[in-house]
């Protein structure tokens, strides 16, 4: 169930805008994505607590708004890998990070390799 809600909202949130009440969350993540997104913004986006908003995200797609923010960056992150005219480090605050070193680790936390690796492999 939270596999379908996921991806019914993650991809078509646009359709669901006045349907679904994470909808304009996601939404507002997408178009929001290098800026600094906090759980009290979005919290305030759904119009609840910070700790009754964290829970239903949880509790409907089965990660975290943190989390969810993550991976959004992470694929905005790897398609900008692929330009062969990208340095890591633009790549990384382009997509929103603040870190390079942190950066790097999620990468390689959640694709095995370095950033430069990934786009050695990109190439």
């Amino acid at each position: 169930m939270q596999t379908q809600a996921r991806q019914l909202i993650f991809h078509n949130y646009a359709q669901h805008l006045s349907t679904h009440r994470f909808a304009h969350v996601v939404q507002y993540i997408k178009h929001h994505l290098t800026e600094q997104i906090t759980v009290e913004k979005l919290s305030e986006l759904a119009c609840m607590s910070k700790a009754t908003f964290f829970r239903l995200f949880k509790r409907e797609f089965g990660l975290t708004p943190v989390e969810y923010v993550i991976q959004e960056r992470l694929a905005e992150a790897k398609r900008l890998l692929r330009n062969p005219l990208t340095t890591v480090a633009d790549v990384c605050f382009r997509a929103g990070f603040n870190n390079t070193n942190y950066f790097q680790s999620l990468i390689k936390k959640y694709e095995g390799i370095t950033p430069g690796l990934y786009k050695k492999r990109c190439w």
